[in-house]
This record gives C-alpha cells, structure tokens and sequence, in this order.
C-alpha cells in the first residue's frame, strides 16, 4: 500500500472546555446551545478593552493530575494532558502495547504557557533571576504540551506543534493525517490553548483582533450593529487517530478548531476517569480512578 492510499479514521476524542469536560458534557451542552462565553472572572480586566472569553472554570487539574507534574507545567498543559487521556480512554489505545515509535502527537497552540511564564517573569523583575524556577525554561514554551504527552505516554513517533492561530486544531488534524498515510500508525492530535490570563490578553489587544463586546450572545461579528473580533477561550479538544486496521469498536467522531470547539459529529461515551501520578524517580504513569 503506498503512503497516499492509507487512511485516517478518528477513533477517540477527549474534550476540555467551557462547554465541559468529556464529549458527553460538551455534546449535551452544545445541543442545548448554551452560551459558554461571560465576562473575564480570573483577574481584574477593569482595564482592558477585550473583557470577554470563554472559561474552563468547573476544571480542577488535582483530579487529573499529580501534584508534582502540575508544578512544573502550565494551565495549558494541564488541559492538553487531560484531554489527550479522555481521547486514549475513548479509543481505548494504549501506546504502552505498542512500538513507541507506532504512536505520535501532533497539536497546535497560539501562544504556549502564558500563566506560568507571566508568574516567572514577574519573579525575575521582582526578586531577581534565583527566583526564577527551572521549570520556566520549558513550561512557557508553544510545543511543551506536546512534549509533555509524549513523555507521559511514551511516544517516540514524529511528534510536532502547529502554530497557525484560529486554524490550528484543523490544521494538527490534517498533519496528524499525513502522518498516518507515511506510516504512523497512530497519532494523538488535537489543539490546547489557555490564553485567558493579563499578559495574553494583553498581546492579543494590541493585535485588533479581540472584541470589545460587553454582551456575550452579541459580541463576535462581522455582523450590521455588532463589534468585530474574537474572543478568547481556554479549550483542549484531543482526537485518536488511527489506521483503519487499528480501529476500536464504537463510532468515529470529528474534533475542530482552536481556541474553541466544534461539536462531534456523533456523541461519544468517555470511559474511566484518569489520573496522572508520577513516581519517586520522576517518572509519570496513568492509572484508574473512580468511574465518571
């Protein structure tokens, strides 16, 4: 078979948000077509022009992950890493059966770890550079959520980010495909973003491209009588993508774009929740909790 007449079958999807968390949460949300976006409650934004944007706020990282990893990562890589579970979970994939060098991720972001590189910044400014923790020289970075979920799970397959704003939950989609047809044979991937935090907010108002909209069924446009502009949104929709002879029984189902969600097409059932712990020497593993 040549690398062109492979196919790409989606086979789990896992779905952090403000529409919720797992694809039932967000498939029952967006069928009831609640509106996820309200006014900026994570800090003060008396002084910014954008005061908008769509929160995370029911997501508590400690039932998802081990105290020890979040130190060392951001928000958005809390969000990628617990969405890149619920998608293995759903496709009921486990690159621990596989050749580490069968499975890769592949996911897009705009800006990487804002919260945790705004806070070591300001350390440096205001206590000096010992303040600084080691951690900020991989927490802030765009790929590092990538990195994080290849370390976590052992994948050795060729992994990547995609930087391409709006777009990139598509495009790690489409990237995650051509992996597949050169003969990957599965890839997590997916888009992560947690830009929702004073520093952020701030480069994204200088770009134009933000609304300055105070109501939030009417502040995106283009539209007669409507500000223009986007609003920010914490979000991490993660899919499984597999060739079709790896694929698990139940319904494929499609992810789109970032910062926000685009609903799949067929609801999915998530299994066991899942809870990263790391070990005494440093090593991080998944293992059951209780059913959710």
């Amino acid at each position: 078979m040549s690398a062109t007449d492979q196919s790409a079958v989606i086979t789990g999807i896992g779905v952090v948000a403000p529409s919720g968390i797992g694809t039932e949460e967000h498939w029952s949300s967006t069928l009831r077509g609640e509106v996820q976006v309200a006014p900026v409650t994570r800090f003060d934004t008396s002084a910014y022009t954008a005061t908008l944007a769509g929160e995370v706020d029911r997501f508590q990282p400690e039932d998802h992950l081990d105290p020890r990893l979040i130190v060392q990562t951001d928000r958005w890589t809390w969000l990628a890493l617990t969405a890149a579970g619920l998608a293995l979970d759903d496709a009921d994939y486990r690159p621990s059966d596989h050749d580490p060098y069968d499975t890769a991720a592949i996911l897009a972001s705009g800006s990487g770890g804002n919260e945790f590189g705004q806070r070591e910044i300001g350390r440096l400014w205001s206590q000096g550079r010992r303040a600084v923790g080691a951690y900020q020289s991989i927490a802030w970075f765009y790929a590092a959520s990538t990195g994080q979920i290849s370390i976590l799970h052992g994948l050795k397959g060729p992994s990547g980010v995609i930087v391409s704003g709006e777009a990139g939950g598509l495009d790690s989609l489409g990237e995650a495909r051509r992996a597949v047809r050169r003969g990957t044979r599965a890839v997590v991937a997916g888009a992560t973003e947690a830009a929702v935090a004073p520093y952020a907010m701030t480069c994204y108002a200088t770009s134009g491209m933000l609304t300055a909209g105070t109501r939030p069924t009417r502040a995106t446009g283009p539209s007669p009588g409507t500000p223009t502009g986007t609003r920010r949104a914490r979000a991490a929709p993660c899919s499984w993508w597999r060739t079709p002879r790896q694929r698990a029984s139940g319904a494929a189902a499609a992810t789109g774009g970032s910062p926000a969600t685009r609903p799949p097409t067929t609801p999915t059932t998530t299994g066991s929740r899942r809870r990263i712990r790391c070990t005494s020497r440093g090593r991080c593993d998944r293992h059951s909790t209780t059913p959710g």
